[in-house]
Parts: C-alpha cells; structure tokens; sequence
C-alpha cells in the first residue's frame, strides 16, 4: 500500500513481531526526520526525489532505480533540495537474524556479503537491468492489497534476487557497487566527527578547524540534518558506547571511549537516549 507523507520516524516500530516489513512511500514535502539507525537492515529502492542521502559520513547522489542497502548501527538521513519532484522509495526492513538465514543458503552469498563493511552501500546497474525490481515491488503491493496468500515468500525472494545482484557485484568488484562521496562542508565535518569523537568536539573548536563562521556551522547542521551540531554529536557518541558495551567492555571505560568526560555524564545521556542504564544495556545485550 502507497503511504504518502507517512514515513515513520521511528521504522523500529514495524520489527517488534516480524522479520520483514515492506512499505512504498511517498512524500511531497519536508519530512521531520532526524539522524537515525536502526539495529536492523534497510534496504531502499529509489523511484525519485531531488535529494541526496547522507550514510555515515558520506553522500550518496541517489538516482532512480538506485539500491541503497544501510546496515544496522549506521546513521543516515535524507538531505532534500526541494519537493518539485516527490520522493518516492519502496523501502524493506529486515532483522539481522532473517537476512542471515536468507545469506545461509549459498556460503558464497554469506561471504562476499560481509563485504559491505567497505562502506559500498549503492547498487546502480543500467535502468534496464534494474527496472525489473520496480515491477516485482508493484507486484508485491498487489499481493498484499489483494490478500493473497504468499506475500512473506514473495518479500523473502525478492529481499534474495537484490542481496545476489548486489553480492555478485561486490564479488566482481564492479563498478555498479559504489561507495558515497565526500564533496561538500558537510560531508568533511561529519568525517571529521567520527575520526575525532573522543577529542574536544565543541562548535568552536570544529568552526575553527573548518574555517567555518560557528553560527554558519550550527546553520548547516539544523538545515540538513534536522539536528543540532551538539544533539548529532552526542547521538554519535552514544551509538559508540552502545557498540562498546556490546562487546563487552566495562561502562567506566567506555564513557571515555565514546568522548564523554566522566561516567556520570554518560550515564544520564544514555538512560535518558536507550531507557535503560549502560550496565542494564550490556546485560540485556549479552542475553542474560
């Protein structure tokens, strides 16, 4: 079913009790969206929209017919030009347990996936190769509005054919798996950001690294990423920590790990983004 204007700010929601969630959205116009991750696989289909998508640090020039695959725990958001053309994308979610079950079929599939990790996340092959997957979507639309039976099968195999085109490309090193580009202030800052995240991060000290006026600074980032300078540090921050803590190491090192200067500052910013305390988190985590 085509949802216009109703992207969720939260697609956290739709994994609650299922391992795939598939949605056409359409927007016409600014979307409240901030900088977001999920713990689960999106996978974003371009129709159109003049707009860049920001993954990481890096840009992505989407252009119709593009396949955006972002892996859990990377922040991304759209930046839009302007809303003459609507911004239209099927969109899937999966969790990373159903998109590793769909990888086990072929080892070959489950390895050359792990390559994604070289931050390659577009897939653009020639409109007429790509094109296909459009009339599968509209297809799978139909299934669903239609209630036939068969709809999961149906996402779970296309969900297969595009994680194959997408791995064979990987595998061939082709050209049509592209990583995102650094060219604009922005782009710099965000990379600047994440290679500097335990040092002295405050406006003045990155305005003046940038040669960049701190209110046009703080300007740029409320514009395009719908954030404060200040919120979007500390979101990157806290999505450290929560990697740390993940892997096992101790909450009173990795307040200074992620940049924070003290445990009880980092206790407060976490509890106050998670709901739970960072030693809560890390047994939650660890299944215990």
């Amino acid at each position: 079913m085509l949802k216009i204007s109703g992207y969720s700010k939260f697609p956290q929601d739709f994994m609650r009790d299922t391992d795939y969630e598939m949605d056409h959205q359409l927007d016409t116009s600014s979307l409240d969206l901030e900088p977001h991750y999920h713990e689960f696989y999106e996978i974003q289909y371009f129709i159109s929209g003049n707009m860049n998508y920001i993954v990481g640090d890096k840009v992505y020039h989407l252009q119709t017919d593009d396949l955006l695959i972002i892996p859990p725990n990377v922040m991304h958001n759209p930046i839009f030009s302007d809303f003459r053309v609507p911004y239209e994308r099927y969109v899937t979610w999966v969790t990373r347990p159903a998109l590793q079950a769909l990888l086990s079929i072929d080892p070959e599939l489950e390895t050359s996936f792990e390559k994604i990790n070289s931050e390659r996340y577009l897939l653009r092959k020639p409109p007429m190769l790509m094109s296909g997957f459009r009339a599968m979507y509209v297809s799978l639309e139909y299934t669903r509005s239609q209630q036939y039976p068969l709809f999961l099968a149906q996402l779970k195999a296309l969900t297969l054919q595009l994680l194959v085109e997408y791995t064979q490309a990987l595998a061939n090193d082709s050209a049509a798996v592209q990583g995102g580009v650094r060219d604009t202030p922005l782009a710099h800052v965000l990379h600047y950001i994440q290679d500097h995240i335990t040092e002295d991060l405050s406006l003045d000290t990155v305005s003046r690294r940038f040669l960049i006026d701190r209110f046009n600074l703080s300007h740029m980032f409320k514009n395009n990423m719908g954030v404060s300078y200040y919120q979007y540090v500390l979101q990157q921050r806290l999505l450290l920590g929560k990697s740390l803590l993940t892997e096992g190491a101790p909450a009173n090192r990795v307040c200074f790990q992620c940049g924070f200067h003290d445990y009880s500052s980092f206790f407060r910013a976490f509890k106050k983004k998670y709901g739970l305390s960072p030693a809560q988190y890390q047994k939650q985590a660890a299944g215990d």
